[in-house]
């Protein structure tokens, strides 16, 4: 468990709103992947 990894105050009440809901929103794609175009492979993000 991690903890302390944002400072007490740093959050205003719309940022917690929005975090709350990507973290628990399980939902489904409107149109899925279809599971023979898709592969495992690793993820990154240029910066």
């Amino acid at each position: 468990k991690i903890k302390d990894i944002i400072a007490k105050g740093e959050l205003n009440n719309m940022t917690r709103l929005v975090l709350v809901n990507a973290i628990y929103f399980k939902g489904t794609w409107d149109e899925p992947f279809l599971k023979m175009s898709t592969y495992n492979g690793q993820f990154w993000l240029n910066k």
